[in-house]
């Protein structure tokens, strides 16, 4: 991990800054410690945003650049106003791409982790007027910079607009993209309503197999912090992600070791603050399958799960899945949100979806404008892959061997 020096820079509000209440300075703060300085402030500031969620909080993306910042360099942008009040952050990162550009991206993206409804955030009210300042202080071209990518973000985010408009007033190129289609379930007043949304099919084979299982184990639905220690944990849940998967002839991300350290420390965070749920079912005291959530404001963000193969005959992941909803709605939560993938399981529950999508801002210098050039051939190789020959090396290529 780079450890940057300290460096708080000022400049004075642009002139041109209109659409809000009062002129904003911006300052970046590119060191850990600066980063670390932000905690209470970024807490109460993102409390009081249309951009709140887990994947924005000070803990996930400090511990995420702690374990994932690598050769980049932190580039957060701090808009103040005229008495010194934060109205919004930019919780960006520099890195080079291709050796010699610079990119601007958020923390937390591009990883093996999934950071999902990343985004600039801003005091409510306040988001036009942080999103311009953030902006035309990038194009002072006092830092260079080559391209801006912003991904996922939520389709509806106030951002965009505001982003790709200033874009075209000062002649930059611009690419919005969608990067993923997110289900969700929002949750009725009760179980019951619950289930009625249900096909008939789903709610047969969640009756059918739990019956199933009380009749043939002893079955447990246990919270991690009643069975197991963290390490344990962990183990656990890669233990059962890889026999889910392992059929399908992948690897299971937990086998990583800087990503279930990264685990390891966000659940201990997370546990403290009152965010993590992570609960097993087991048969005969052995667990067979697992739900890895996180409960933020009045929402679960379902990160992992995983379930043992040899028990598929029960169905362990539907009966769980069905047990976790029935709990959190219990706890006061009013949706499950299932982020990226499409496995199909999450079409039977869900009721709704959004878009994730990916900015991408390039400077019109000539180095910017290359790298676009280069960007678009890239987005072409990668489009037309299958189909050309040699298709295992280009496979190879998009699984990371060669990023832009």
């Amino acid at each position: 991990m780079s450890q940057p020096h300290d460096i708080t820079s000022t400049l004075p509000p642009c002139p041109d800054c209109t659409g809000g209440p009062a002129p904003l300075n911006v300052e970046i703060a590119d060191s850990p410690e600066a980063f670390r300085n932000l905690r209470a402030q970024w807490r109460r500031l993102l409390e009081n945003s249309h951009s709140n969620s887990v994947f924005l909080t000070w803990e996930w993306l400090f511990t995420w650049w702690k374990w994932y910042g690598g050769k980049g360099r932190l580039f957060i942008l701090v808009v103040r106003d005229a008495d010194g009040h934060i109205k919004g952050i930019g919780p960006l990162m520099t890195r080079k791409t291709l050796g010699i550009f610079h990119k601007l991206q958020l923390i937390g993206s591009e990883s093996k982790v999934c950071s999902e409804y990343l985004d600039i955030i801003a005091e409510k009210g306040w988001e036009e007027h942080v999103a311009r300042s953030i902006m035309r202080f990038l194009l002072r071209r006092c830092f260079p910079w080559h391209i801006l990518v912003l991904s996922s973000i939520r389709g509806d985010s106030p951002f965009l607009a505001v982003l790709r408009q200033l874009s075209e007033v000062r002649r930059l190129r611009s690419r919005l993209e969608v990067e993923s289609i997110n289900p969700f379930l929002s949750y009725p007043d009760t179980w019951d309503e619950l289930l009625a949304r249900f096909s008939r099919k789903t709610r047969r084979n969640i009756r059918y197999y739990k019956r199933r299982l009380d009749n043939d184990f002893r079955v447990q639905f246990l919270p991690w912090s009643g069975l197991f220690g963290r390490t344990q944990t962990v183990n656990v849940i890669k233990r059962l992600q890889q026999k889910s998967i392992s059929r399908k002839g992948f690897r299971g991300v937990f086998a990583d070791p800087t990503y279930r350290n990264f685990h390891a420390e966000i659940m201990d965070l997370f546990h403290k603050k009152g965010w993590l749920y992570i609960v097993f079912l087991l048969c005969d005291g052995k667990p067979v399958a697992f739900w890895y959530v996180y409960l933020y404001g009045d929402r679960c963000y379902a990160y992992q799960t995983g379930f043992d193969t040899d028990y598929s005959s029960y169905s362990v992941g539907t009966v769980l899945h069905s047990y976790v909803l029935q709990d959190t709605m219990s706890r006061g939560t009013r949706a499950f949100e299932y982020l990226r993938g499409n496995q199909r399981y999450k079409h039977y529950f869900a009721n709704s979806a959004r878009e994730m999508v990916v900015l991408s801002i390039f400077n019109n210098s000539w180095s910017g404008t290359l790298l676009r050039l280069l960007h678009t051939c890239w987005r072409r190789l990668k489009s037309h892959a299958t189909s050309l020959p040699g298709v295992n090396f280009i496979q190879g290529i998009k699984a990371g061997v060669f990023k832009l």
